[in-house]
């Protein structure tokens, strides 16, 4: 699904594992993110979850947010 989203969207996607609150998985990314260099304050993040996390569904949850 990785390699599709980055071949036809041209965007750039990471698999994360972690299963926790859908606000901490939010923050932690954008630390991971900012460690990587991949974004700095004030980008926007565009992140796609299956809720609830820990079931695996379909993506079905939408957040963007501003990067601190």
């Amino acid at each position: 699904m990785l390699a599709t989203l980055n071949l036809l969207w041209g965007v750039k996607c990471f698999h994360y594992d972690k299963f926790s609150t859908t606000d901490e998985t939010v923050k932690d990314l954008a630390q991971i993110l900012k460690e990587k260099k991949k974004v700095k304050e004030g980008d926007i993040v565009v992140n796609t979850a299956a809720m609830p996390l820990h079931k695996r569904f379909r993506t079905n949850m939408l957040k963007i947010s501003i990067v601190d």
